[in-house]
């Protein structure tokens, strides 16, 4: 399952480098082999294709526990989670669901127009 405009990565290297060369970042840190973690990468997947422009380019990345590096585990929380990065600095961490997509898109949402607000940035949704 990939999200065309997704980006999968399993090394630390590559995820230092993803956030710290771009704006804004959005991450699914997820295990295939859970229901709960497939659903956080639906939840992903729909969040994709709904966000407007940033006004900059955001970077949307999934990263699947089994084909990260022991390097990158180390470095993330246990998954699933899903998390926004602004200028290489983690803003938002989203890990509990209501199992609505709906609700949990709209939660999604409206926290990251709040951050992105606080930044001075246009809301992207």
């Amino acid at each position: 399952m990939i999200i065309a405009n997704v980006k999968h990565i399993s090394s630390e290297t590559e995820f230092k480098k993803t956030i710290s060369r771009n704006r804004i970042v959005l991450l699914v840190y997820y295990d295939r082999s859970k229901k709960k973690d497939l659903y956080f990468y639906k939840v992903f997947e729909e969040l994709s294709k709904n966000v407007k422009s940033f006004g900059t380019q955001a970077i949307f990345i999934a990263i699947e526990y089994s084909q990260a590096s022991t390097e990158l585990k180390n470095i993330l929380k246990e998954p699933p989670y899903i998390a926004m990065y602004i200028d290489g600095k983690s803003e938002l961490e989203q890990y509990g669901v209501v199992m609505d997509i709906n609700k949990d898109l709209y939660i999604l949402k409206d926290s990251i127009r709040d951050i992105t607000r606080s930044f001075g940035m246009k809301p992207p949704i």
